[in-house]
C-alpha cells in the first residue's frame, strides 16, 4: 500500500482514539505538491501563511514545507537543509522562523494558518496543541510560541513580515524554553471558546523586546530562532468537572442515585465500590448500610490517553450518604373491636367504634341474611347503625396492609 496512504489511515486512528480533532490535515500529510522553494506552505492542503509584504504581488508566502516526496535535500524529511528530523507523524511537517533578532527590532515573523473542520461553541473547553522541534542549523531558541483563536481569517500586510499584533490564548509557558533539536516538544493548553471561533494561527506574537531568546551549542550558527511543527490538535473537551451530586440522607435498606447525567466520552470511577450498584457509570444506585462518603473520579477518555491536554482531564469530586437520615418505625398498636354499640343519642358508645384503626381501612357490614347494610372504603369510626334495627351484625375489616378482621357485632338502643 502507498506510504502516504498509511500515514493517512495512521493519522485518522489517531485521532479517532483521542476525539474528533477539528483541524484538517493536522500533520501536514495531504499535499498539492512537494516542496522544491522555501516558503511553499500552500503546498500542504488547507494551510496558509497570514502575513504578506506589503508590495509583493509574487510568491510573498515564507512559512515552509517538508516533506519525503522531495528528491532533493533542502525540504525533505529527515534530512533538509535546515536541519535533521524524522515527522512525529507520517511523512511531513512544517516549519517556520519564530524570531530573528538581526537587525533588533524588525519583529520578523513566520505563521501557520487554517480554518477549523468547524466553529467553536460557546463556552465549551477544548485542548489545543501542537508539537515542535528545533532546526539544528539555528542557534536561537525561545518559549515565545502559541495559538490564537479567530472567527474570521486573518490576512495581515506589513512592510517586512512583522508579528501579529494578537494575543494566543493557548501558549507556551513563559520561561519554558523550547531547545531540544532531537525530539518532539508538546505545546498545549486548555481554551474555553467564546463561540464562532474557525481560525487557528501558530507562531509568536511577541516584539523582539518581548522574546525570551537562549543560545544552543552543538554545529548550529544561524542566529536565528527556527522551530519545525508537526500535530497540530483542537479537540473538544467532554465535561466541565466532575460532579458527584448533592449530599443524600436515606433509610436503612433504601437506596439513592448519585452523580449527574453522562457525558461523552468520559470515564467513571466511584470509591468505594461497596454499596454501589455499579461503581463505574454516572448514576449509580448507592445502598450503603452506614453513612459513606463516595468520591467520583472523571476522566475525559477524549484527551486521557495521547493528548498532551491530559494533565487536565482527570476532575474528583464527592458526596455523602447519610443511611441513618429516618426515625425507627412506631410500634405496632394492637386493634381492638368493641362487639357491642348502643346508638341511643346519650353521646356515650354510639358508634361502632374500633381502637387504634389504621387510616384507609375498609369496613363491610352484613345482616343474618347475608346482605351488605353498610360499606366504607375508609372508615372512620361513624357508623352508628342508621337504617338498621336492633340484632346481631356480621362485619368484616380489612387494613391497608391487607390484614383482614371478622367478627360479629350488636346493636342495642
Amino acid at each position: 500500500m502507498n506510504k502516504f496512504i498509511l500515514a493517512i489511515i495512521g493519522i485518522v486512528l489517531h485521532v479517532n482514539a483521542q476525539g474528533q480533532n477539528l483541524v484538517p490535515n493536522p500533520s501536514f500529510e495531504d499535499t498539492i505538491g512537494c516542496p522544491v522553494f522555501s516558503g511553499q506552505i500552500y503546498l500542504s492542503n488547507f494551510w496558509f501563511q497570514p502575513n504578506t509584504v506589503l508590495g509583493n504581488t509574487s510568491n510573498s508566502s515564507s512559512s515552509d514545507y517538508f516533506n519525503e516526496c522531495v528528491s532533493s535535500l533542502s525540504y525533505g524529511v529527515p534530512a533538509n537543509g535546515l536541519g535533521f528530523q524524522y515527522a512525529r507523524t507520517g511523512a511531513a511537517y512544517a516549519g517556520i522562523l519564530l524570531c530573528y533578532p538581526f537587525p533588533f527590532g524588525s519583529n520578523y515573523r513566520e505563521y501557520l494558518e487554517i480554518k477549523l473542520s468547524q466553529q467553536l461553541i460557546n463556552g465549551k473547553k477544548y485542548c489545543a496543541g501542537f508539537y515542535v522541534s528545533v532546526a539544528d542549523k539555528y542557534r536561537l531558541v525561545t518559549d515565545a510560541i502559541g495559538i490564537y483563536f479567530s472567527n474570521d481569517s486573518v490576512l495581515y500586510s506589513s512592510s517586512g513580515y512583522s508579528n501579529l499584533p494578537y494575543v494566543p490564548q493557548v501558549s507556551n509557558a513563559s520561561g519554558n524554553i523550547l531547545a531540544d533539536t532531537a525530539n518532539w516538544m508538546p505545546v498545549s493548553g486548555e481554551y474555553v471558546a467564546s463561540g464562532g471561533e474557525e481560525f487557528i494561527i501558530i507562531g509568536n506574537f511577541k516584539t523582539d523586546v518581548n522574546t525570551n531568546l537562549d543560545t544552543i551549542g552543538g554545529g548550529a550558527f544561524i542566529d536565528e530562532a527556527y522551530y519545525f511543527i508537526d500535530d497540530i490538535f483542537v479537540i473538544e473537551m467532554a465535561y466541565d468537572k466532575a460532579n458527584a451530586g448533592g449530599d443524600k440522607m436515606i433509610c436503612a435498606g433504601d437506596s439513592t442515585q448519585l452523580g449527574t447525567m453522562q457525558c461523552d466520552g468520559c470515564a467513571y470511577i466511584w470509591t468505594p465500590a461497596a454499596g454501589l450498584s455499579d461503581a463505574t457509570v454516572a448514576q449509580p444506585l448507592a445502598f450503603p448500610t452506614q453513612t459513606t462518603t463516595y468520591i467520583l473520579t472523571l476522566t475525559d477518555t477524549t484527551t486521557a490517553d495521547s493528548c498532551i491536554c491530559k494533565n487536565i482531564s482527570i476532575t474528583t469530586d464527592s458526596v455523602t450518604v447519610y443511611a441513618d437520615g429516618c426515625p425507627p418505625p412506631p410500634p405496632e398498636q394492637l386493634i381492638e373491636i368493641y362487639n357491642i354499640f348502643t346508638p341511643n343519642g346519650d353521646s356515650k358508645n354510639d358508634f361502632f367504634y374500633i381502637k387504634n384503626l389504621p387510616a384507609n381501612s375498609s369496613l363491610q357490614i352484613f345482616n343474618r341474611w347475608g346482605s351488605r347494610v353498610y360499606e366504607s372504603n375508609n372508615y372512620n369510626n361513624k357508623w352508628d347503625g342508621g337504617g338498621v334495627p336492633d340484632g346481631t351484625y356480621y362485619y368484616i375489616l380489612v387494613l391497608q396492609s391487607k390484614e383482614a378482621y371478622h367478627g360479629f357485632v350488636e346493636i342495642r338502643r
